[in-house]
């Protein structure tokens, strides 16, 4: 039996040549509703972007990146059961698609179906074994199972957690508060306790232990503990309590052996520097076959973002060791902006005495504001004129830092002394800023392999490239 014309065309399915025009006007207008569908999606405006990409799919049904995208939404809407069914969707379209594999993994772990989830990311792994998002999310289910088998295992159930001032919140609201970060933290921790509660206490499926994450015991001398939950980016805000402090950070963890680390600006905070490009980072590398794949984390160094002020100074590697102590990686990438951060990391890798590929963008950039400058609301008005370009959340934490901060940033000479063998390092510098030939010439002295130049494309695009270049042993 044939078909009448117009449900020929809408299936785009082989035609006669007579058809074949109309169904390329059909690809070319479903593919117009994907932009459309994009755009919304950027604005976070879920609801059209549906609707755009609804269109889409009547008018070509074919194309598995529609119902990728339309799960997206449904993600992000909370509608799980719907973003697990365009998941499907795509992988029955295409099995080499592999946000497929992604979009139903992530489905399938926010409704707590943490053993198909893993199934999931596993299935799509054997498809690119490479694949950063997938690795990540496969992680994630680990890491999930492990915090909620040791939970379940703990004697001291709710009174564990919120058990007064010997609990871990109340430990955790004292250190927040003799670190100064007061009523922020705080909030954020009520956040946590509501997560805590919801994904340990109230239901979680009890995991067996074969299916755990193993997870490192700390170092003697570090006191570690770790609480983290997932953010909208697919990346984990967590804090780690080092050597008697908080640190807050961002990561995409991983089960690769290599580790790529991002050490933020004075005066700003790993979200507000490198919140956008951590997202793309993962999606290039997801993109690019060759990598073996790599952790990411982003600290907010003491006294930003969400990690109190260290006792032991601003350049002080220690907290710098002590965290990454706690996280496993043979091969370690480290990209630090601006002259402290640049401090922390060349005295980190130098006490390792391991070889370590460095990027230093900007490494002679101080803070935005200096600290204890900005005292009234007129100063910040002023500040804030003199800055049109920054962004909202990089004008907030810089003022906050400068309005709120009593830390000097630190003094010390940035020198490249006794750097192990082996080690690589690419300075990059904004069009406006000297070039920094002597620290060039230190790192050659000392048989270092040192490239310096000024940058040609945005910050985002220069760091995403030559980060997963030094990720992957090229430096160009």
């Amino acid at each position: 039996l044939k078909l009448p014309w117009p449900f020929e065309v809408l299936s785009c399915q082989p035609l006669k040549r007579s058809l074949a025009s109309s169904c390329a006007m059909s690809n070319t207008e479903a593919e117009e509703y994907k932009s459309k569908g994009n755009e919304a999606f950027k604005a976070q405006k879920w609801e059209d972007a549906i609707k755009a990409y609804n269109k889409a799919i009547t008018l070509d049904g074919t194309q598995p990146s529609y119902y990728s995208n339309r799960a997206a939404c449904w993600s992000s809407k909370g509608k799980h059961e719907s973003a697990l069914s365009d998941a499907n969707k795509c992988i029955e379209l295409d099995s080499a698609f592999i946000k497929g594999y992604s979009r139903k993994g992530k489905a399938l772990f926010d409704m707590q179906r943490y053993g198909e989830a893993e199934e999931a990311y596993q299935a799509g792994l054997k498809v690119d074994p490479s694949n950063q998002s997938l690795s990540a999310g496969l992680a994630e289910v680990k890491a999930n199972r492990a915090r909620a088998s040791q939970s379940s295992s703990s004697s001291g159930g709710f009174g564990s957690f919120f058990g007064g001032s010997g609990g871990f919140l109340g430990q955790f609201m004292s250190k927040m508060k003799g670190g100064g970060m007061g009523g922020r933290m705080q909030m954020y921790m009520v956040a946590f306790a509501a997560y805590y509660m919801y994904k340990n206490v109230m239901g979680t499926p009890k995991q067996s232990a074969s299916d755990d994450l193993s997870l490192e015991a700390a170092e003697p001398e570090m006191e570690y503990e770790d609480l983290s939950v997932t953010l909208p980016s697919g990346f984990r805000r967590g804090f780690s309590e080092v050597n008697g402090k908080w640190i807050g950070y961002m990561e995409a963890p991983s089960e690769a052996d290599n580790m790529l680390v991002f050490l933020h600006r004075t005066s700003l905070s790993a979200e507000a520097e490198f919140g956008s490009l951590l997202p793309q980072l993962i999606e290039k590398a997801s993109a690019d076959s060759s990598p073996k794949g790599f952790q990411v984390l982003a600290p907010d160094r003491p006294c930003h973002g969400y990690s109190p002020c260290a006792a032991t100074g601003e350049g002080d590697a220690k907290w710098f060791a002590a965290l990454l102590r706690s996280r496993k990686a043979k091969r370690m990438t480290y990209v630090a902006s601006g002259a402290e951060a640049a401090k922390t990391v060349l005295d980190y890798v130098r006490q390792r005495k391991q070889p370590a590929q460095v990027l230093l963008v900007s490494p002679s950039a101080s803070a935005l504001a200096e600290a204890g400058s900005l005292k009234t609301a007129d100063d910040v008005s002023s500040w804030l004129g003199q800055r049109p370009a920054l962004s909202a959340l990089s004008a907030a934490e810089a003022a906050r830092w400068a309005a709120s901060s009593s830390m000097e940033a630190s003094t010390g000479a940035l020198t490249a002394a006794e750097l192990p063998d082996g080690c690589s390092v690419l300075i990059l510098t904004a069009p406006d800023e000297p070039e920094e030939r002597n620290l060039e010439e230190e790192l050659e002295k000392q048989g270092i392999t040192v490239q310096s130049r000024q940058m040609v494309q945005s910050f985002i695009e220069e760091v995403v490239a030559e980060a997963l270049q030094m990720a992957k042993g090229e430096l160009a």
